[in-house]
């Protein structure tokens, strides 16, 4: 069952989270406060919007970002998405943007951020992103700091 990301939800999906983005390919390093911060700084964002995928009564995955105004319109920064590795492969993740886009009413776009040339690449252009042709991601640490790529 897919229904709206709540307050409520926090907890459960910062273990998915963390769980997640702590394996290939991504080898992040989250523990659970951190993850939960990440995670409760997007849903405090103005215009946060988010779903969240509930399998057996356990969040298993969700999808989280807020809308942003641009000069041409209202798009939809997708800050966080994640499925549980068990249960990857299954569906669940382009059902976690098909709920998510019905809910995007008004919106012109999507965009986010991910890694290149890995499954989660293939993952968005099978469902209809493309590569942005005029932008790019830039990085800068700051001093004593490393940077987190």
């Amino acid at each position: 069952m897919i229904d709206a990301f709540r307050t409520e939800d926090l907890d459960e999906a910062a273990a998915v989270f963390r769980a997640v983005f702590n394996k290939e390919p991504w080898n992040d390093a989250w523990d659970l406060r951190s993850a939960r911060s990440r995670l409760a700084d997007v849903l405090a964002t103005p215009g946060s919007l988010g779903v969240c995928l509930r399998l057996d009564g356990r969040l298993r995955g969700f999808a989280l970002g807020h809308v942003e105004q641009w000069f041409t319109g209202r798009h939809f920064f997708l800050n966080e998405m994640c499925v549980e590795t068990g249960e990857q492969g299954r569906g669940y993740g382009s059902g976690l943007l098909s709920a998510l886009e019905r809910r995007l009413v008004g919106i012109e776009q999507i965009y986010l951020l991910t890694s290149r040339e890995g499954a989660a690449e293939k993952f968005y252009l099978r469902g209809g992103f493309r590569t942005a042709s005029r932008q790019q991601m830039l990085v800068k640490a700051l001093p004593g700091t490393p940077v987190a790529e």
